[in-house]
């Protein structure tokens, strides 16, 4: 079953940003820097138009994906960052 979360995008690697500007209380546009990561969902309207257009479907995102692709996705990104912590294995000294 393919799903679409209202409008959202799956995003198949990560993704670093500012945010789109927007007015802050005392009215300068203010941007933040935003981070997703690969697995989770993105409104592609948030994302400043230069880098949307640079994106591509299939390489950064997908508009057609299941729930147990994301949920395959997310736990693959997280096994490569978690084994940036494991130690390295014991070498053998030579004789």
């Amino acid at each position: 079953m393919q799903v679409r979360d209202d409008g959202k995008v799956l995003v198949l690697r990560d993704l670093a940003f500012q945010s789109v500007p927007s007015k802050g209380a005392d009215g300068v546009p203010t941007s933040y820097p935003v981070h997703v990561m690969t697995g989770e969902l993105l409104d592609l309207t948030r994302v400043p138009s230069e880098l949307r257009k640079s994106l591509k479907e299939g390489s950064d995102y997908a508009t057609k994906w299941t729930r147990e692709e994301q949920q395959q996705l997310q736990k693959a990104a997280q096994d490569a960052y978690l084994k940036q912590f494991q130690p390295e294995p014991a070498v053998q000294p030579s004789r």
